[in-house]
């Protein structure tokens, strides 16, 4: 008589993956937990202090210098920018949980995709709307003007240089002086 028992698969599945009636856990729950929880903070979704938060933060910098820098960006644009990234957010972990489905992504039966594949379609298309309402095109930051940047070229010279430097004409006439007298 052949063993009826269940055979454990090749590939070892932690028992805190799987729930009742041997199910994966999607994460979605403890997903919408954490961002309701991040809502209650304010901006601080993504915390710098770990290696995922530093890439969003990264990647939001990068929208903001795209469209001009710090200054240039509207508190609008802002919260424009801060909805993308949640969206991203989104994405990114709806496109993980699909890896982990693997080929549980197609049923068979009735030859179509998974319902999350169509509402992991609708966030793309989300955050694409919202990119273009932000505008794809580059803004250049705006240069300082005259009196900004001779401001700030006094500042780096005047606390670490002497007011005659060696090069100067003053510090070239003093010499030329010096010579002469002797």
């Amino acid at each position: 008589m052949a063993d009826t028992k269940t055979q454990p698969s090749a590939e070892p599945v932690r028992a805190a993956e799987l729930l009742r009636h041997g199910r994966l856990k999607h994460g979605v729950y403890q997903l919408q937990r954490s961002m309701r929880q991040a809502q209650k903070r304010g901006l601080k979704l993504f915390p710098r202090n770990t290696a995922e938060g530093r890439g969003y933060w990264e990647i939001r910098q990068g929208y903001i210098d795209a469209k001009g820098g710090d200054d240039a960006v509207s508190p609008q644009q802002l919260v424009l920018i801060d909805e993308i990234m949640r969206e991203t957010l989104l994405i990114d972990t709806t496109d993980a949980y699909l890896i982990e489905l693997g080929s549980k992504i197609i049923n068979r039966r009735f030859k179509r995709l998974a319902p999350i594949v169509a509402q992991r379609h609708q966030l793309a298309d989300s955050r694409l709307r919202h990119l273009q309402a932000l505008g794809l095109e580059r803004v250049a930051k705006r240069p300082p003007t005259l009196a900004e940047y001779l401001r700030s070229r006094s500042l780096e010279t005047s606390p670490s240089a002497p007011a005659t430097s060696a090069g100067s004409p003053d510090a070239l006439a003093g010499a030329s002086a010096t010579e002469a007298q002797s």
